[in-house]
């Protein structure tokens, strides 16, 4: 097995593919690397209770990947949204977040799709209070909730996510912990049936496709899109790009609190000593964009975080002054690669 590749503890697979299932009661899942192995990922907790019982399970003496339900109340309707988390804990010693670092991307991957994300280091750095507002400026239509997949009823985006969710082995309610797991239950919130309906499309125009790849090919150092006229329908172009030295400082010149964009950044993280390049991806959803706008595009994250991928970091934004610099988006690379001492 080489240091990018991990495998997954199959009941690991069945405790998230029960927090996705209607018909099961579990409403979060913890993930840890065994004996802080980061080639495996393996199931440390689940259980039926609220997002407090969840964070009441982790720890900073590690690294970990949370995958939380909650409910959102939109117009007259109770719909699921998926939170993930990623703590990379303060106690975890410098040798150690280069590994994780390594691997984060393909262990983050399992939990795809979800709607809003948090990278932690700290325990302390989250409260239900702070999911349960990201999860509002997130809010979606109730009828892009569910997803229909061999008949079966599952939680998760629509057809449009970057990754499909399996549940033809669907786990029992409770699935059975193996050495080491705890499963943890409590008194959840008693979830409502959410309509299904049909999904909302997003392209991307030939320009917007060709940057980005730009991006990841070396020529270009940033670029920026967006839904020009803020019209949602329109495919997605490029807004501004450029081959500065310090990329997110330019691209935040673009930004205020009515964009709607999205971003990649290309930077320089010297590993040891070597040049790797690395890439941040940004979501930028404005305080003044309306909230039926805001609904609509929580709809296209699938489809637009496959048209960016490969990415590192990603950074989620409102277009207020100081939130993105050369230096804030280097701090981030470095803290999931390792280098930053």
């Amino acid at each position: 097995m080489s240091s990018t590749d991990v495998s997954f503890e199959s009941t690991l697979l069945d405790a998230i593919a029960a927090v996705r299932d209607d018909a099961k009661p579990n409403t979060w899942v913890i993930a840890v690397h065994p004996d802080d192995n980061p080639n495996e990922l393996a199931l440390h907790s689940t259980g039926e209770g609220d997002v407090q019982d969840m964070i009441n399970n982790m720890d900073d003496s590690c690294a970990m990947h949370a995958f939380v339900r909650v409910n959102q109340q939109f117009d007259l309707s109770n719909t699921v949204k998926f939170v993930y988390i990623y703590l990379l804990g303060d106690h975890v010693p410098f040798v150690k977040r280069g590994k994780f670092g390594i691997v984060f991307g393909k262990c983050r991957g399992i939990f795809e799709p979800y709607h809003v994300d948090f990278e932690i280091t700290k325990v302390s750095e989250i409260t239900p209070a702070d999911i349960e507002k990201r999860v509002a400026e997130n809010v979606g239509r109730s009828d892009n909730i569910l997803d229909n997949i061999d008949d079966r009823q599952v939680r998760g985006y629509t057809a449009l996510s970057a990754h499909t969710v399996n549940t033809q082995n669907a786990a029992p309610a409770t699935p059975a912990a193996p050495a080491g797991a705890r499963i943890v239950k409590g008194s959840g919130p008693t979830l409502g049936t959410v309509p299904r309906g049909k999904s909302s499309e997003v392209s991307f125009s030939q320009e917007a496709i060709d940057a980005i790849k730009q991006v990841h090919d070396g020529h270009l150092t940033w670029v920026l899109c967006h839904y020009p006229g803020d019209a949602l329908n329109n495919p997605i172009a490029v807004l501004a790009s450029g081959n500065e030295e310090e990329p997110a400082n330019v691209l935040a010149g673009h930004l205020n609190t009515s964009s709607l964009a999205y971003g990649l950044i290309r930077v320089v993280d010297p590993v040891d000593g070597i040049p790797t390049t690395k890439f941040a991806f940004v979501s930028v959803v404005g305080p003044s964009v309306r909230m039926m706008t805001k609904a609509k595009v929580g709809t296209h994250q699938g489809a637009v975080l496959e048209t960016f991928h490969p990415y590192h970091v990603s950074m989620n934004l409102s277009g207020e002054p100081g939130e993105i610099s050369h230096q804030i988006v280097m701090d981030k690379v470095q803290l999931y690669s390792g280098s930053r001492r």
